[in-house]
């Protein structure tokens, strides 16, 4: 199990981040099936909790088999639905 440890500055920047991208995914429709690349830094609707994070891609297998981390948080989640990922906005990119 990882901990994190955020003081609380971090931790102000990280809430307004994850506010900012669920609003924008509440306000504006992701784009369909998105073809990801290796590498690349995503919005991903996590299945667990059915919410918008940042994750990055780290492998495309058969099948969308795709291999994802969640940067924000340091978990792992392998998604075979194209339309759960899409392009992280700019404005909310970092």
């Amino acid at each position: 199990m990882k901990i994190f440890i955020q003081n609380s500055e971090e931790g102000k920047k990280f809430v307004q981040l994850q506010n900012k991208l669920r609003e924008f995914f509440n306000q504006n429709k992701p784009i369909g099936e998105y073809r990801p690349k290796k590498g690349e830094l995503l919005a991903v609707n996590y299945t667990v909790d059915n919410e918008w994070y940042r994750a990055r891609v780290e492998k495309i297998a058969k099948n969308n088999h795709i291999s994802l981390y969640f940067v924000d948080y340091g978990y792992r989640e392998v998604i075979t639905d194209l339309t759960r990922i899409t392009i992280l906005p700019s404005s909310i990119f970092y």
